[in-house]
């Protein structure tokens, strides 16, 4: 699994996407490969019964780090929010910008011939 998001934060970092997105989903992926190990130890190497205080420990810890690992998912889809709106904007604005004024000579397009006319 960690190999996973290594990877995924290795093609996030090579991608072309906006520096903000990049830097919210190369924190995530930090923090998921320091929750990940947390996680395994907190199912299956840490005893409950033999070492409740550190089982306890333990699971605070991953359960801190999730919530983080949420909180930055968050982050991330509220920045996809404000690019979407910036996008939107900037195409709104091009949309909307007045056409360029007609050439000189009666705004022929072609070279003159009318329709149903021959070229020569």
């Amino acid at each position: 699994m960690m190999l996973l998001v290594a990877l995924h934060a290795q093609v996030t970092r090579l991608s072309d996407e906006p520096a903000s997105r990049k830097r919210i989903r190369l924190a995530n992926a930090g923090l998921m490969m320091l929750t990940l190990p947390l996680l395994a130890a907190g199912f299956s190497l840490v005893d409950p019964r033999r070492h409740p205080g550190t089982w306890a420990l333990v699971w605070m810890a991953a359960l801190g780090l999730l919530a983080m690992n949420v909180g930055l998912a968050v982050l991330d889809t509220l920045n996809t929010l404000r690019l979407i709106s910036a996008a939107r904007r900037e195409l709104r604005r091009e949309l909307t910008k007045p056409l360029a004024a007609p050439r000189a000579g009666g705004g022929v397009v072609g070279g003159g011939a009318g329709a149903g006319e021959k070229r020569a």
